[in-house]
């Protein structure tokens, strides 16, 4: 029997990328000095923001994963 892991690629690629804007964002913060107080607060509150969506589609990506880990089980157990 075939089975078709693309949603299993799909979780695993959401991660990665997710993972590269965490660390993006996190240099973003981490870098900034030498703006005035209202560039540097308008640049920390988007790359706040951008680190929780990464942070969030993160999670829905490992939740992708487990959900494909949990059909792929299932069927394994049907085909047993």
């Amino acid at each position: 029997m075939q089975i078709n892991n693309s949603s299993l690629g799909a979780g695993l690629d959401g991660i990665r990328k997710s993972l590269r804007g965490i660390q993006e964002s996190a240099h973003d913060i981490a870098t900034m000095n030498g703006k005035d107080s209202d560039g540097l607060v308008k640049d920390l509150a988007e790359s706040m923001v951008s680190l929780k969506i990464y942070q969030r589609n993160a999670e829905a990506s490992g939740r992708v994963i487990e959900v494909a880990s949990e059909a792929i089980g299932s069927l394994i157990d049907l085909k047993a």
